[in-house]
This record gives structure tokens, sequence and C-alpha cells, in this order.
């Protein structure tokens, strides 16, 4: 009776691991799709953090308000340079990561003048 009750023991535990295995990746995927990444473009004032010579952020806030950190790759660099302190219109591939809107560029544009 003992080892019956051990086999049925250890068979309930057995069963609610590979539930919580399942259940926690299940879970892991549904995130992912909550959070997927969308092409944009967006117009913007670019403003930057630097260490020294390097970028520690660029980030583009659009005139909603709306806050994009850029991704610091060879685009995200090229926007820092060029545009701090001025509008810019990017486009590139959007993500969110800790609730911040994040943008990898993948094509910039200047803002056009009025009459051009």
């Amino acid at each position: 009776m003992r080892k019956a009750l051990r086999l049925s023991t250890a068979s309930t535990f057995s069963t609610a691991v590979l539930l919580a295995l399942f259940v926690a990746a299940h879970s892991a995927r549904a995130a992912d799709k909550s959070n997927p990444k969308s092409k944009v473009t967006v117009m913007g004032k670019v403003s930057v953090e630097k260490d020294g010579d390097t970028f520690k952020s660029v980030k583009l806030t659009t005139t909603e308000g709306v806050v994009y950190q850029l991704t610091l790759d060879d685009k995200g660099n090229e926007v820092g340079k060029m545009y701090e302190g001025i509008s810019v219109q990017v486009s590139g591939t959007e993500s969110t990561k800790d609730k911040d809107k994040w943008l990898t560029v993948t094509l910039i544009g200047e803002k056009k003048k009025k009459g051009k």
C-alpha cells in the first residue's frame, strides 16, 4: 500500500511539473506575440547623450510626445551625429522593451522645408 501511495504521489508530482513547464512555455510564446515588431515612419526632434565621443543614447521625440530610443547601430549613430537638436524623419522597425519604445532605423530622410 505504501509503495502504491509513493508511486501515486510521484506520478502526481511529475504531472504537475510537466503542466507547469507547458504553461510557462505557452506564456513565453504569448508574450512574444503581444510585442510584435512593426515597420514605422516617424518625424521628431533628435536628442543625444554622450560619453566623450561615444553615444550612450540617441532619442527621437515626436510632436505628440512619443519618445523612441534608437538602436545604436550604424544608422542610429548617424542620426545622432547628423541631426542632434533638429527634426528628422526616419523609418525603421519599432519594438517595445521594458515599456520603452525602440526604433531600429533603416532609412533616414531630412525634414523638407516649405516651398521646396
